[in-house]
């Protein structure tokens, strides 16, 4: 047997059995041994690093399930400067977008501008812009000249490695953001790839995918291909999320009172049974209870081609379920990728929004006790 690269030692390690092992022994990134010291210490060689951890708990690296690499980068490239310059500012959920006034007029903003398919523009009683804008409307201004983002290149794609591995983080499942699949390829030649990471691309590309032969688990242990991301609403936050029925206090709202519906009906059909077809997983973001709903009709109407993709489709956020579509998630083999970490943020607007519906927010155990895979992930 080969000697390890490192031991760990008095060491409190998570065990699924009834004895505790004190010592670890790993070779190549891969755990050889876990079990007594004076067991592990047979595979110490002359280059063998050990650590004494001192009774301190050890636990293997998490795989976060849903993150934005790219926009984890980016955060060390922006600044914002304010009154005197045209400012836009992303919601924290990513859905929405303010900005102030000389942004409006730099990007030719007025009462007359048409909001776009799948957005929103919030407008006064005049019907004039307010500043705020939803989903694809959101485009209208971040899409112009005057706010062009700055490019993230490897310097600041290895400082969001070094962020996410502080957090004990390393296996990432990256979500729609193409932009930054040839970096991590880059990085990788390098040797600079720290962080193991499986990528689901934007729906845009998918006939690209399709002609290319590329179906889902293509790669290799560090890179791999996920599948396709598909947007079927907003968030709850920006009140785009699609509901069954209006949101508390939308009365004045005459674009969206149920929230914005992104890609759905026949496009969302077409759309997931082509990747399924072509061997390449779904992860469908849905927040809604009606979003869901359309999600889980897509696959379901996939039958019997949604086996083929080597990793399960699956629902993003999977926030608001009605309670019959609970059991649909372990009966159709739909993974629910879910944010705990989001419930507390959310707990006020849930109830200001969406009233007795809440109930119905997050319900992990419900999905858990159907059966159902559930996977968290930090967005």
């Amino acid at each position: 047997m080969p000697y390890a690269d490192t031991i760990l030692l008095n060491a409190r390690l998570p065990s699924a059995g009834p004895s505790r092992a004190s010592a670890l022994a790993v070779l190549r990134g891969r755990i050889l041994a876990m079990g007594e010291e004076r067991e592990v210490l047979t595979l110490r060689g002359p280059r063998t690093r050990v650590y004494d951890l001192g009774g301190r708990l050890a636990l293997p690296g998490f795989t976060d399930s849903h993150l934005h690499l790219v926009g984890i980068a980016r955060r060390f490239l922006e600044v914002e400067v304010a009154p005197d310059h045209p400012v836009a500012l992303r919601s924290r959920d990513g859905h929405s977008l303010w900005a102030n006034s000389m942004a409006l007029r730099v990007c030719g903003i007025t009462a007359r501008t048409v909001t776009p398919a799948g957005g929103e523009i919030r407008r006064d009683a005049r019907g004039r812009p307010t500043g705020l804008f939803h989903e694809a409307a959101a485009g209208l201004i971040s899409g112009s000249e005057a706010f062009r983002r700055p490019a993230v290149g490897p310097r600041e794609m290895r400082a969001a490695q070094r962020h996410l591995l502080r957090q004990g983080i390393t296996h990432a499942h990256v979500m729609g953001e193409a932009e930054g699949f040839g970096l991590a390829q880059e990085l990788r030649s390098r040797g600079q790839l720290d962080i193991r990471l499986t990528w689901y691309q934007p729906v845009d590309l998918l006939e690209d995918l399709i002609s290319a032969g590329i179906r889902s688990g293509f790669g290799d242990e560090w890179i791999r291909i996920g599948g396709v991301k598909l947007f079927v609403d907003g968030a709850l936050g920006s009140q785009t999320a699609w509901m069954f029925r209006p949101y508390r206090g939308a009365a004045g709202r005459s674009e969206a009172p149920c929230g914005v519906p992104v890609l759905h009906g026949r496009e969302l059909r077409e759309s997931v049974r082509r990747a399924a077809e072509a061997g390449l997983a779904c992860a469908i973001h849905a927040i809604g209870d009606r979003a869901n709903a359309e999600a889980l009709d897509a696959l379901e109407e996939a039958g019997e081609a949604q086996r083929g993709p080597a990793l399960p489709h699956r629902v993003e956020h999977a926030q608001l379920l009605r309670p019959r579509d609970i059991a649909r998630f372990a009966r159709l083999g739909v993974a629910a990728s879910m944010q705990p970490c989001h419930i507390l943020g959310d707990i006020a607007a849930a109830e200001r929004y969406w009233g007795k519906r809440s109930r119905w927010a997050y319900p992990i155990a419900s999905l858990m006790r159907a059966g159902a895979a559930v996977a968290f992930g930090s967005d």
